[in-house]
């Protein structure tokens, strides 16, 4: 394990990931659990993703549209995302990559659920992210780990340094929490923003913010 951590952190050092989460849905507002189950956008949530697309054009002014690549989850949130981003860039980025291994993890019986529907049947601590990856019939923590290392490593190979990620607030978990190289307890910690959006560069993760009381940062 940790041989195979080193060589995908080596072979994406160079590179540049703006980790993006999709904007807020219905769903999130209502507090109701989605998965791979899927619900729109709310007006909050299209302006969150415009705000974001903003900064990160600003981020990527200076850079060749031959040199950036945008990859996204395919579930329905996350397309409408990166849409709303690619309008944001003005044809900065004009082709998306939508690869499974970054769609949500799957919360089995308890997509579609609210917490409080939920804890009628089962006694859950909600206090921390854990109880998602213990969901009957859905991913584990390691599963959606399998999934990020795949896409990690498929991105090594590709000419593009600078990736733009937009995915899902498990997701970023797992993937910063192996980057960091951070066990279950200490992963399940980190937050999943959206208003801003996360630089991974050269052993650093950065949280890239308009608003200036929010500061994030890692070293791996």
């Amino acid at each position: 394990m940790l041989k195979e951590r080193n060589e995908i952190i080596n072979s994406i050092r160079n590179k540049k990931i703006y980790l993006l989460r999709h904007g807020e849905t219905k769903w999130n507002k209502e507090g109701r659990c989605q998965g791979i189950l899927d619900s729109p956008l709310t007006d909050k949530g299209k302006e969150q993703v415009r705000k974001n697309g903003r900064l990160l054009g600003k981020y990527i002014s200076d850079v060749k549209k031959e040199d950036i690549q945008m990859y996204s989850s395919p579930l329905g949130r996350t397309k409408e995302s990166s849409k709303l981003i690619l309008n944001e860039l003005n044809g900065k980025v004009t082709n998306i990559i939508y690869d499974s291994n970054l769609q949500e993890g799957n919360l089995g019986l308890w997509a579609g659920k609210t917490k409080k529907e939920i804890s009628k049947e089962n006694n859950i601590d909600f206090t921390n992210f854990a109880w998602y990856f213990n969901s009957p019939r859905g991913e584990s923590y390691r599963d959606i780990e399998k999934r990020c290392c795949k896409w990690l490593r498929s991105i090594s190979n590709i000419s593009s340094n600078n990736i733009i990620l937009m995915t899902h607030g498990l997701v970023s978990i797992v993937l910063r929490g192996y980057l960091l190289d951070l066990d279950f307890k200490e992963a399940i910690k980190l937050n999943v923003p959206q208003n801003g959006f996360y630089l991974i560069n050269n052993g650093i993760i950065n949280f890239i913010t308009e608003e200036v009381d929010e500061f994030d940062s890692y070293s791996f």
